[in-house]
């Protein structure tokens, strides 16, 4: 009796065992995916502090560390045009606590520039873009310059004497200003391009000074600079008119036609991502493009907000790289 009362009893206990294994098995996997993020992030910028980059960053880093209840931090890896940063990404542990800030420079426009890059644009996970920023053709305030139209005119006449900056190799702002000059009918290799590849932010401060003639600026450099008097914007490379600055004409209006490149900034991370980690940005990406609090922080910035989820906007940026591609063989620049 005794016997079968003892084995009873062991069948009994190893079914409570595994019952209670298995709940917190079922449990330690909710915890696990309740817990992210349970320490400090940080979200890599692969340029220089004060341009796009590094600004967008600053902004989604405040927003994320007020709903997530922990410290995003935004770390600036320069190098490379961008490629230090981006392989330091890549090769951190794919847990949701490294990240990057994408945007045209450092993914399409930069693939669509190199034949030699050590990554492939499907080597990271795409958790979404958030935000747009336009593009204005900024020139120094002692050129003669009316206009773009005047300004590319010079460029055709004194192409040797044309100097305007770009933010790297492949950056945003050299693809911007090679397709007004490509639109023109202006061979961008006879002008004088000056690369800074630390950044857009550095060729900003070299219209400012005088050093070049002309580059990229973002409506905060506008913002900033343009009250000094020593700047003056004479286009914008969108397909309309801006809220910021209604008076600047487009450059297609004054006919340059293909000089439209749209800025847009996003987030990724490393293949192999964890997946609370992507559940949890793409839902707070969505969530800040429509959060009025966070609108007002971008209104600040003269920035505009442009959702798309992970898998659209890896879509789109495949697409932008190829059509990219296309003014880069053209122009001579991709190598």
């Amino acid at each position: 009796m005794s016997r079968v009362l003892g084995k009873k009893w062991m069948v009994l206990t190893v079914a409570l065992a595994l019952g209670v294994t298995a709940s917190l098995l079922g449990a330690g996997r909710s915890l696990a995916a309740a817990k992210y993020p349970s320490r400090p992030i940080d979200i890599i910028v692969p340029y220089a502090p004060g341009g796009g980059s590094d600004l967008s960053a600053r902004l989604i880093a405040v927003y994320a560390a007020k709903k997530l209840g922990k410290p995003v931090n935004v770390i600036n890896v320069v190098g490379a045009s961008g490629i230090t940063g981006t392989m330091q990404m890549m090769g951190a542990p794919p847990d949701g606590y490294t990240l990057m800030i994408d945007g045209t420079s450092n993914t399409s426009f930069l693939a669509a520039s190199r034949t030699d890059l050590p990554f492939k644009l499907e080597d990271r996970v795409w958790l979404g873009r958030w935000i747009g920023d336009p593009m204005y053709y900024m020139f120094n305030g002692s050129t003669p310059f009316k206009n773009l139209k005047e300004a590319m005119d010079f460029a055709k006449a004194k192409p040797q004497e044309y100097t305007w900056g770009a933010g790297a190799q492949g950056s945003q702002s050299m693809f911007h200003g090679l397709s007004v000059l490509n639109d023109a009918g202006v061979d961008p290799l006879n002008t004088k391009m000056v690369v800074f590849p630390e950044g857009m932010a550095p060729s900003v401060q070299a219209v400012f000074s005088g050093t070049v003639m002309e580059a990229g600026a973002m409506a905060t450099d506008v913002a900033k600079l343009l009250p000094t008097g020593k700047i003056k914007v004479l286009g914008v490379a969108t397909t309309g008119r801006t809220k910021q600055y209604p008076d600047v004409p487009t450059a297609k209006e004054q006919g340059f036609p293909n000089s439209t490149l749209v800025s847009w900034y996003g987030l990724s991370g490393p293949k192999g991502l964890a997946p609370e980690a992507v559940e949890v940005w793409t839902k707070l990406l969505e969530e800040a493009s429509k959060d009025p609090e966070f609108q007002a922080m971008a209104d600040k910035q003269n920035k505009t907000l442009s959702f798309m989820a992970a898998k659209e906007h890896q879509e789109y940026v495949m697409n932008e790289y190829r059509n990219i591609t296309a003014l880069a063989v053209k122009v001579g620049l991709r190598k």
